[in-house]
């Protein structure tokens, strides 16, 4: 995976949801509890997705909204959407 580091405004509402994957084949997502989801706006114009897993992901719903600055580190998955694992709120 590739490391990035973004930075830009949450465009949409962040959709949280809990996720049960006891049974999935992929390692990586299996002990796995909650994700959000939320498209993010680049300083250049660019439109991309970002989503994150557990502990970021509650910290994500309950700090941050729509209209947000924010600063990702995360990586980038083979859908081209950003896996976020460090996230900071620009005032």
């Amino acid at each position: 995976m590739n490391i990035v580091i973004l930075y830009g405004k949450i465009v949409d509402n962040i959709d949280f949801k809990f996720i049960y994957n006891k049974y999935s084949k992929n390692l990586e997502i299996r002990n796995k509890t909650s994700i959000v989801k939320f498209t993010m706006k680049l300083e250049n114009g660019s439109i991309t997705k970002v989503y994150s897993y557990d502990e970021i992901a509650d910290f994500i719903y309950r700090k941050l909204h729509k209209n947000n600055s924010v600063l990702i580190e995360g990586s980038l998955d083979s859908n081209g959407d950003i896996e976020c694992k460090i996230i900071y709120m620009i005032f």
